[in-house]
């Protein structure tokens, strides 16, 4: 951090004040570190600017470093106990720290002291949602939007507790606030035709694309058979990791892999889009027991591969996309899965890229690490076709394993991504998948005793003449 000189102590509190608003400009610029050097400053000639104190708060909690922000923060609620602002930033914190009960009580607090304060009831229903107390998230929710209309985050935020809940109708028209949200990273396509509206397709070619994470594509190409049904002609612009997977997707009468030109279209829609478009509820999901088909000759390229297929297989996925927000949340850390390798007459194989060596680090020779020969989604799923079960948490494994119709079962958080729901073992978009959940936050011990013993079931049955 750059040393600057402090201010004159006869510094008047105009200058004071011009110091703060160019601080914050800076702030909400991104430019942390400089903001932070004149917060500091301030605070050497007022050292009770609770305003300062505050925002080193917001600092520490946007870097990252929660200890910090809750010292900051407290400090500055210590001195001036009715600030809502610091209140609602203070919940922020706790609930990073997965102290909940504690962030839902700063929320209450800072709601008291502002009525109309919509961002702490969204943060509060975010808290509830943690908790497990859907019905008051929703309404939590629900509160925040009747403060501010306009309000994005709340809208997209109350849509993926709808569809959690299984209350698609409301849920999907919730999703579409998502653009309208600045954190979210996908925004429309600049396209000159129209987004599809639903309307006949009968001659007509769409555009469908991908929009957020592997598994969401994996997860909504299911679409593509009704839209075909239709009479449209689809061109299907695909993540290259995809490509070699999907050349043979009958219903993509184009495939183009995404980066590269595009050929002529009439319209274009997100592939997120198309359950509000379609109008899908909980029970008209398009659940096929498989979507997706491995390549016969890869299959077969793999099974020589592996071997003689004797024990009973077991693919592993412990860890998601680390650039993803909830990563953390829902990925468990490998060694947890040590109690597999004790169970007799099991195999296991490592699935997990991106994670050099982590496998034989962790698990020796216990496992074999197929992961460096994973070139893209074609080989998984060939060696999918070649194992008994997939264990894998929330993932595009797990995805592409459900499509595939192969035995899937996918250890959760207790509060888990919308699509897995809430309290129940099986997936309405996946009839091969099976769910383990945590009972509480945190908790992956009791997860995996009861997938070891879900899994000797399993053995057994294979073992049985």
């Amino acid at each position: 951090m750059t040393e600057k000189p402090p201010p004159e102590p006869s510094e008047p509190p105009e200058a004071l004040e011009l110091r703060m608003e160019l601080a914050v400009r800076l702030h909400q610029d991104g430019e942390l570190a400089k903001a932070e050097d004149i917060y500091r400053e301030v605070l050497e000639v007022q050292p009770g600017n609770t305003t300062a104190l505050h925002l080193l708060g917001v600092i520490a909690l946007q870097s990252g470093f929660y200890e910090k922000a809750l010292a900051l923060i407290g400090e500055s609620l210590k001195l001036a106990p009715h600030f809502p602002e610091a209140l609602n930033n203070m919940g922020i914190v706790l609930a990073k720290m997965g102290r909940l009960e504690e962030a839902l009580l700063s929320y209450q607090v800072a709601i008291h002291e502002k009525p109309d304060y919509a961002i702490a009831y969204n943060h509060m229903a975010s808290a509830l949602r943690g908790l497990g107390r859907l019905d008051d998230a929703v309404a939590s929710y629900q509160q925040a939007i009747i403060l501010n209309p306009e309000f994005a985050e709340a809208h997209f935020d109350l849509s993926h507790i709808y569809l959690l809940m299984g209350r698609y109708e409301e849920g999907w028209q919730e999703y579409g606030w998502r653009r309208r949200v600045a954190e979210f990273k996908h925004s429309d396509r600049p396209f000159s035709q129209a987004i599809w509206d639903g309307s006949n397709l009968d001659g007509k070619t769409i555009l469908l694309y991908s929009e957020q994470g592997l598994g969401d594509f994996l997860q909504f190409v299911r679409y593509l058979p009704l839209m075909a049904a239709g009479g449209g002609r689809i061109v299907l612009e695909a993540p290259p990791q995809m490509a070699r997977l999907l050349k043979g997707f009958e219903t993509a009468h184009t495939l183009v892999p995404s980066g590269t030109a595009l050929p002529a279209f009439d319209c274009h829609a997100s592939l997120m889009d198309l359950p509000a478009i379609l109008g899908t509820t909980l029970e008209t999901i398009p659940a096929p027991p498989q979507y997706i088909t491995a390549d016969a000759d890869l299959t077969n390229a793999w099974a020589e591969r592996l071997g003689a297929w004797e024990d009973f297989r077991i693919g592993l996925v412990w860890s998601g996309n680390p650039d993803n927000t909830e990563n953390a949340k829902r990925s468990m850390d490998s060694g947890l899965l040590k109690p597999l390798f004790q169970i007799p007459g099991v195999s296991l194989y490592s699935l997990q890229v991106g994670r050099d060596g982590e496998a034989s680090t962790i698990f020796g020779d216990a496992a074999t690490d197929l992961a460096p020969e994973l070139t893209d989604f074609a080989d998984t799923a060939a060696v999918l076709e070649n194992l008994d079960l997939v264990v894998s948490v929330d993932t595009a494994v797990a995805h592409l394993a459900g499509a595939m119709g192969r035995p899937v079962w996918v250890p959760l958080a207790f509060m888990p991504d919308w699509r897995w729901m809430f309290e129940r073992g099986d997936c309405p978009w996946y009839p091969s998948m099976r769910l383990f959940r945590q009972s509480t936050a945190g908790d992956w011990g009791s997860v995996l005793k009861r997938l070891s013993a879900a899994i000797i079931k399993e053995v057994m049955k294979k073992r049985a003449p």
